[in-house]
C-alpha cells in the first residue's frame, strides 16, 4: 500500500500523480476512490513506458469471428455516437480488454487487436470498467499511463442478459474534454446494444423452438397447428395436418391468418387464440381450395415465450369432408358465446382488464371506466352487462351530449305538464327504462355540478322523482360510468365532487390506450376487416405484412375507433384481395415522419387529428364530435384549448 498524503489542498492534479508515482504517495483527497483503487492496482506498471500487448493478425480475425454478433450489432451504435461531434474514436472491446473494432472522426491511431486492459496500461477507462463492472469517465491525469494524460474517455460494459459482461464500448478524445453529457450518450448507446443483442437471442432462440415444435409435431397422429397468439397467423402445421388439407407445401399455409381458413366469426378466433377461454370439444369447418372439412378441436395449449410473446397449439381430430350447404348442421360452438370475447385482444393488459371485469359483472357494484377516447369504454361496459345476468336492458346516457336544461328530465323522466312542450302522461327516464338492467353514464366528467348533487343522491337512496312530479320510486340498476377526462384534476379545481366519484368508483377500471398495447393491433386489426367486409358484403380482405407493420407503428390518438375508421377507409379502397401500405391514409405515415408520436408530442399530434377531422367534415362539429368519438362539448373544449377555428376548415 502507498503511504496517505496529510493534505493536498495545493496539489494540481498533475501533482497528485507525479507524488504517487515518485513516492508511492496516496492523496487524502481529490481521488476519486475508484481511480485511487486502481492506482493501488497499477503500482507495478512503468507509468513512462508502455507496455504494448497486440494481437496477431490472424488472432485478431478469430477474436472478430467469436465477437461478430456483438460487432454487427454495436458498430451502427458507434458510429451514430461518433457522429455527435468532437475529436473523438469509439472502441469495442472482448472481455480481455482486446479492441476489436473502431469507428473514429479524428486523426489518430486506431488501436485495432490491442490490449486496454488496467494490467497492461494501468488505470484506463476500458482496464477500469472491466475491474469495477460499472460505466466509468477519466479525465487528463486519472490515467495512470503518461501517455494519455491528454485524454478524455468514458466506457460502459455491455451486459449479457443474465449480467454477465459482453464486452466494453469506450468514447476518448486524445486532445481534450468530452461532451458533458457523454455518460449518458454512452448509456443510452450501451442500452440500445443490449436490447437489439436480446431481440436476436430470442428471434435465435424462437427458431430453435419453432425446429423442435415441428419435429415433435410431425411425428403426432392428429392434425397440428401452432398459431401466433398476437397475430393470428399460422406459425407452423403438421404433415398429418397438411394431409388433411391435400396441400403438400407446408409454406402455403405460413404467415396465413387462421380465420382466413375457419368458417367462423372473428370473436370465435380470438377465443381459440385467448390462453384464458377454454373451448372444449369445439367442431369447426377448414376451408381450403373450394372443399369444406370439418374437424373436432379436442386440445389447446398456450406456449409462453417470454416478453409478452405467445402462442398457441391447436390440435384436431380429423372428421369428414363436407358439403358446403349442410354446415349448418354443424354448430360452431355448444355453449353461448363469451360476452367479452368482443374485446379483442390478448395482451397482458387487455387479459387482466376483462378477468377484472369477469369478476365484476355478477355483483351490483358500481363501476368506474376510465381512458381516453376510443378505447372501448362502452364495449366494456356492454360487455360487463351482458355477463352479468340482469334482465333488464342497457341504457347509455352521454352526459356530455345533452343539453344541461335537458338533462334532469333525460335522466328521470318528467310528469304530464312538467314543463311547456311536456308529453301527455309524461316520459320514463332513461334510469327508470334501465329498470333491472344496467345504466351506462357516459362522459361522466362533463355532468354539471348540481346534477351531480342528484345523481349522488340516487346513488345513494336508489330511488328518483320525476321532473314536475312528488313520487319517489324505487329503481334496482347497475351504475356504470365513463369518462376520458382526469377525475383526480376534476376534483382538485372543484369540478367534480369527491364524494360522487367515491360512489361511482366502487370498481375502477382504466383502459389503456391502443399505443400501449400495440401487440394487440394486428388481431384488432384482422377482427375489424372481417367485420367491416361483412357489412360492406364484400370478399374478405387479408392484410399483408407492410401494411401491419405501419399500422402498429402509428400511435392512434384515437385508439380503437380511428383503427377501425382506416380499416374501413382501407377496406373501400382496396382493389385486391389484400390490403396493402397504399391503401392507408398518408397521415398515418406523416405523423410518424414529423416525429408526432413521441410522448412530449401527445398534444400536438391530438390538435392534428382534430384539424384532420374537422377538415374530413368540412368544418361540421357534430360530424366532427362523432368521427372523433367524443362529444360536442368535449370537442368545443378541445378547440378553445389548441385555439383552432372550425370555420377555417368549413
Amino acid at each position: 500500500m502507498g503511504r496517505i498524503a496529510l493534505s493536498t489542498s495545493n496539489q494540481s492534479s498533475d501533482q497528485i500523480w507525479q507524488l504517487f508515482v515518485e513516492k508511492g504517495v496516496m492523496p487524502r483527497k481529490g481521488l476519486r476512490p475508484e481511480v485511487a483503487r486502481s492506482w493501488q492496482r497499477s503500482r507495478g506498471i512503468d507509468p513512462w513506458q508502455i507496455k504494448q500487448d497486440i494481437l496477431s493478425y490472424s488472432s485478431l480475425q478469430a477474436r472478430r469471428e467469436q465477437y461478430s454478433f456483438l460487432i454487427e450489432v454495436a458498430n451502427p451504435i458507434m458510429q451514430d455516437i461518433c457522429s455527435l461531434g468532437g475529436q473523438n474514436f469509439v472502441l469495442l472491446c472482448d472481455t480481455e480488454g482486446y479492441v476489436l473494432d473502431t469507428v473514429s472522426n479524428v486523426e489518430y491511431p486506431q488501436p485495432i487487436g490491442q490490449r486496454l486492459s488496467e494490467d497492461t496500461l494501468g488505470t484506463n477507462a476500458i482496464g477500469l470498467a472491466l475491474v469495477e463492472g460499472n460505466a466509468v469517465e477519466l479525465k487528463g491525469y486519472e490515467h495512470y499511463s503518461s501517455r494519455y494524460h491528454s485524454f478524455s474517455c468514458a466506457a460502459s460494459p455491455i451486459r449479457n442478459e443474465d449480467g454477465s459482461i459482453l464486452g466494453i464500448i469506450d468514447i476518448s478524445n486524445p486532445y481534450g474534454d468530452l461532451p458533458a453529457n457523454v455518460m449518458k450518450i454512452l448509456g443510452l448507446g450501451v442500452k440500445l446494444i443490449e436490447n437489439q443483442l436480446r431481440y436476436r437471442a430470442e428471434k435465435i432462440e424462437l427458431q430453435k423452438i419453432q425446429r423442435s415444435y415441428s419435429a415433435i409435431i410431425d411425428v403426432l397422429p392428429e392434425c397440428m397447428l401452432l398459431v401466433d397468439s398476437s397475430s393470428g397467423k399460422i406459425i407452423n402445421a403438421n404433415q398429418k395436418f397438411l394431409q388433411m388439407l391435400g396441400q403438400k407445401d407446408k409454406n402455403q399455409l405460413i404467415g396465413r391468418f387462421l380465420g382466413d381458413l375457419i368458417s367462423c366469426s372473428p370473436v370465435e378466433i380470438n377465443g381459440l387464440l385467448s390462453s384464458e377461454a377454454e373451448i372444449p370439444d369445439l367442431k369447426l369447418n377448414f376451408s381450403w381450395k373450394n372443399r369444406l372439412i370439418s374437424c373436432n378441436l379436442f386440445c389447446k395449449r398456450s406456449i409462453n415465450l417470454g416478453r409478452g410473446k405467445k402462442q398457441m397449439v391447436l390440435a384436431f381430430n380429423q372428421g369428414q369432408e363436407i358439403e358446403r350447404e349442410r354446415t349448418a348442421i354443424y354448430p360452431l360452438r355448444a355453449t353461448e358465446p363469451d360476452a367479452f370475447d368482443s374485446l379483442i385482444g390478448n395482451s397482458a393488459q387487455w387479459t387482466y382488464i376483462k378477468h377484472l371485469a369477469r369478476r365484476a359483472a355478477p355483483t351490483a357494484s358500481s363501476i368506474l371506466i376510465q381512458g381516453e377516447s376510443g378505447t372501448g369504454k362502452e364495449l366494456l361496459a356492454r360487455a360487463i352487462h351482458q355477463a352479468s345476468g340482469r334482465k333488464g336492458e342497457f341504457i347509455a346516457i352521454n352526459c356530455g351530449a345533452i343539453p344541461r336544461e335537458l338533462l334532469q328530465s333525460e335522466l328521470y323522466g318528467y310528469e304530464e305538464g312538467a314543463f311547456t312542450g311536456a308529453r301527455r302522461g309524461g316520459s320514463l327516464g332513461k334510469i327508470e327504462k334501465a329498470q333491472g338492467g344496467t345504466v351506462f353514464l357516459d362522459e361522466i366528467g362533463e355532468m354539471p355540478p348540481d346534477m351531480q348533487v342528484s345523481l349522488l343522491r340516487f346513488l345513494q337512496d336508489r330511488t328518483i322523482t320525476r321532473v314536475g312530479g312528488t313520487n319517489t320510486r324505487k329503481i334496482e340498476v347497475r351504475v356504470i360510468a365513463a369518462t376520458n377526462r382526469d377525475l383526480n384534476e376534476a376534483m382538485r379545481n372543484g369540478s367534480f365532487r369527491k364524494d360522487l366519484y367515491y360512489r361511482l368508483s366502487v370498481i375502477n377500471i382504466e383502459l389503456p390506450p391502443l399505443r400501449e398495447r400495440k401487440e394487440d393491433i394486428p388481431l384488432m386489426a384482422h377482427y375489424m376487416v372481417r367485420e367491416l367486409c361483412l357489412q360492406q358484403q364484400l370478399p374478405t380482405l387479408d392484410i399483408d405484412d407492410e401494411a401491419l407493420k405501419a399500422l402498429v407503428k402509428y400511435d392512434w390518438p384515437g385508439n380503437a375507433r380511428e383503427l377501425n375508421n382506416v380499416l374501413e377507409h382501407a377496406v373501400v379502397l382496396s382493389e385486391g384481395d389484400c390490403i396493402s401500405r397504399g391503401d392507408l391514409p398518408g397521415y398515418i405515415f406523416a405523423a410518424g415522419d414529423l416525429g408526432l408520436n413521441k410522448a412530449g408530442k401527445l398534444e400536438e399530434y391530438e390538435k392534428e387529428a382534430i384539424i384532420n377531422a374537422l377538415r374530413q367534415c368540412e368544418g361540421n362539429i357534430s360530424h366532427t364530435a362523432k368521427t372523433l368519438g367524443v362529444a360536442r362539448n368535449t370537442l368545443y373544449r378541445k378547440l378553445r384549448k389548441f385555439g383552432i377555428n372550425a370555420d377555417v376548415h368549413s
